[in-house]
């Protein structure tokens, strides 16, 4: 069988992905998952280029049983020659600098991401990832436009035969979005965005700086305490007089985001954090709304693929859906860790791939019970062998005990989906505070469920059409009144959920969890938090998950069919 490894971008989440000739994703993960650096990529381990060694390492140790040799390389970036060009169709678009005088002026600083991209590919002597994946004992790779691979990235997992496409990010390959029309196996850009003309992305990072915040890292989290925002139009229009004017005046390629803009915060000092959250989340979903208002004029857009780090704003997603898809998707990976994929789909759609729903999104590293009871002895955890460990979970929950489940193989993308989480039963409003304590976390989103999926329309309202997307946590739904009563712990404060919904035929021993918690409290639902520190990636191997089992004071580890109680665990609901 014929593969084709794809390899993600360099600056932020680099991952890579082994894919069937088929389609399908056979293993795919983020270096971050073996680095245990948080958004690994150049623009945080820049010595690393970011090349995603590590994950290479692991899907070629891993792929034997798979058959003939990767001989097809497929990367998401532009070439070098190609970038080169397109870099200066971008700065003569912008017409404020020479290229030349750019490279001459940012290659001075190496820790400038934008200059690393303009000196490495403009270089003669560093063509792309030859060099790495000589290493390898890998041949040439074949080198795709970072919008294109966010786009095939929905299309080819969306199962629409026929869709539009939307990509909105920052900055890829000089783009900060694309639009496509998909259907059958061939992609069609319609139209692209300069990343000065769409500045979605731009407003959203200046503000997550402006409050305090790592822009590449914490965005969600203004997304989460924009619901505890007061709605204000004159505060909205000063942001839009200051994002036509002072934000102008800042680039990426200038100086640092959080140097740039910590003062500018006292040009907002009358007003709250969440009202500026607020604010900022309104204008962000208008301007979304009026852009795809802009292309029905001319396309389709009734059902929708979405990828770019933009559509990891859930409740944005939200507004599309409810505005104007009748059908959405947002791939699972929806960020740059989802480019790795999208480059191999590019590379297969020249022998014909069409697109095709996912199964699942377990396509990252599993580990046998001998290597899970040797690391447990190993950090001197006491533990018992369970069968049918379900069933005792269920029970544990019932109790209101919080309990670390790790499982099967590791999630694709940023959400935790059953087999990397932490699970707790969802009628304790305040477990928001005390658990995230514990986790050392500082978060305003509350915590998501896993919902039953035949249960789904007694939680949650209008999920028509996106049924599918919310198997991977995607999109936010309001919520039923029955819901918001009985589970109040995964209700945000504006009646809204994000979900997974979960069924039998995705992950077996994951539905059976739930559903016999169902059994014992009448409840479909229970509380699902990624399994992690605060400022960690969520954990890989059983080492790192006895690793945050520890830290986290968390009452009970259930990893494969062995459980261990943590004896020093602060009892459930305390600070």
């Amino acid at each position: 069988m014929e593969t084709v490894l794809g390899i993600g971008d360099r600056y932020h989440d680099s991952n890579a992905a082994l894919v069937a000739e088929n389609g399908k994703i056979l293993f795919a993960a983020a270096e971050e998952r073996f680095s245990r650096i948080k958004k690994h990529g150049f623009m945080v381990v820049p010595s690393e280029k970011g090349f995603p060694k590590r994950t290479i390492s692991w899907i070629l140790q891993s792929k034997k049983p798979q058959g003939k040799k990767t001989k097809n390389i497929a990367v998401a970036g532009l070439g070098s020659k190609e970038f080169f060009q397109r870099t200066r169709q971008c700065f003569l678009f912008r017409k404020r600098h020479s290229l030349r005088d750019t490279i001459k002026t940012h290659a001075k600083n190496p820790k400038n991401f934008a200059a690393l991209a303009l000196n490495i590919n403009a270089s003669k002597h560093n063509p792309g990832y030859h060099t790495e994946l000589a290493r390898f004992g890998l041949g040439k790779a074949k080198y795709f436009d970072h919008h294109f691979c966010h786009a095939a990235s929905a299309f080819y997992s969306s199962g629409y035969k026929k869709t539009a496409v939307l990509t909105i990010d920052y900055l890829g390959d000089w783009y900060s979005g694309s639009f496509f029309l998909g259907e059958n196996n061939s992609l069609e850009r319609k139209k692209f965005w300069w990343f000065d003309s769409l500045t979605t992305c731009k407003r959203y990072d200046t503000i997550t700086a402006m409050l305090g915040y790592n822009p590449i890292k914490h965005a969600g989290k203004i997304t989460g305490l924009a619901a505890f925002g007061k709605p204000n139009k004159k505060l909205e229009q000063k942001l839009l007089d200051y994002f036509k004017t002072e934000i102008k005046k800042w680039d990426y390629l200038e100086k640092p985001i959080e140097q740039a803009l910590h003062n500018d915060r006292k040009k907002f000092s009358k007003y709250r954090d969440a009202d500026i959250a607020l604010a900022l989340q309104q204008i962000t979903e208008k301007s979304v709304l009026e852009l795809l208002e802009s292309l029905k004029q001319n396309y389709s857009i009734n059902r929708l693929a979405l990828a770019g780090g933009l559509f990891a704003n859930v409740k944005l997603n939200m507004r599309i859906h409810d505005a104007c898809a009748k059908k959405i998707f947002i791939h699972p990976a929806m960020g740059d860790e989802g480019t790795a994929y999208g480059a191999a789909a590019l590379l297969l759609a020249k022998k014909g791939l069409e697109p095709k729903r996912l199964n699942n999104v377990y396509f990252g590293p599993e580990y046998s019970e001998r290597q899970i009871e040797t690391e447990l002895k190993k950090q001197s955890v006491k533990f018992e062998k369970v069968r049918g460990i379900e069933m005792q979970i269920a029970e544990l929950l019932a109790k209101g005990k919080v309990i670390a489940r790790f499982d099967g193989r590791m999630e694709y993308g940023p959400r935790a989906l059953g087999n990397r989480s932490i699970l707790c039963q969802p009628t304790d409003k305040t477990v928001n505070d005390w658990l995230n304590k514990r986790l050392k976390r500082t978060e305003f989103m509350p915590f998501a469920p896993s919902i039953l999926k035949e249960h789904a329309k007694k939680c949650l309202l209008n999920t028509a059409g996106a049924e599918y997307t919310a198997e991977f946590m995607n999109i936010a739904f309001d919520c039923t009144p029955w819901f918001a009563e009985n589970c109040p712990a995964v209700v945000h404060i504006d009646n809204t959920a994000r979900p997974q919904l979960v069924s039998k035929s995705v992950n077996n021993s994951y539905y059976k969890i739930i559903d016999e918690y169902r059994k014992i409290t009448g409840l479909p639902a229970i509380i699902n938090t990624s399994f992690n520190m605060h400022e960690e990636p969520i954990v890989c191997s059983p080492f790192d998950a006895i690793r945050a089992f520890k830290l986290g004071h968390l009452d009970y580890l259930a990893i494969g069919n062995c459980l261990a109680k943590n004896t020093q665990t602060k009892k459930s609901g305390s600070n």
